[in-house]
């Protein structure tokens, strides 16, 4: 499923780099989604995904603002 969703992503991105793919702000998102929706549960990382992602996004909208 990893190799699979890994897959799609390279040719989303047409470029893998290590630090583009795997930094550690990514590293600690994909560890947070499934300790949120719940561990040991088929769905939990589905439902930490659906939490996790717009969080995510409304942040960097905020936060990464260009101050012009």
């Amino acid at each position: 499923m990893t190799a699979l969703a890994g897959t799609f992503y390279a040719n989303y991105i047409f470029y893998l780099h290590p630090t583009s793919i795997m930094s550690m702000a990514l590293s600690i998102e994909i560890i947070l989604r499934p300790i949120i929706g719940g561990l040991g549960t088929l769905f939990g990382p589905l439902i930490g995904s659906f939490l996790i992602t717009p969080l995510a996004e409304l942040s960097r909208t905020f936060l990464c603002q260009s101050r012009v």
